[in-house]
C-alpha cells in the first residue's frame, strides 16, 4: 500500500482540508476517495499527492462516489 496526501477544497478560495489515504497504486485512488466524498458531498476540488508528485486531481463536475 502506498500513502497519499489529499487536499480537499470544499469551496473555491477556501483553504483545503488535509487527509491521508492508502491504496495499492495511482489507479486505485478514485475508489479510495469514496469515504472523503461521503464526508464532504459538496467538494469543489480534490488533489492527491504522492510525495511532491500530483497523482490525481479532479474538479467538482468529475467527482462522484464510486
Amino acid at each position: 500500500m502506498k500513502a497519499y496526501i489529499c487536499l480537499i477544497t470544499v469551496r473555491a478560495g477556501q483553504v483545503p482540508h488535509l487527509r491521508h489515504i492508502e491504496c495499492a497504486d495511482d489507479d486505485a485512488i478514485p475508489k479510495s476517495l469514496t469515504p472523503l466524498l461521503t464526508e464532504w458531498p459538496q467538494v469543489h476540488r480534490i488533489e492527491v499527492f504522492d510525495d511532491d508528485r500530483l497523482a490525481f486531481a479532479a474538479d467538482a463536475p468529475n467527482l462522484t462516489p464510486a
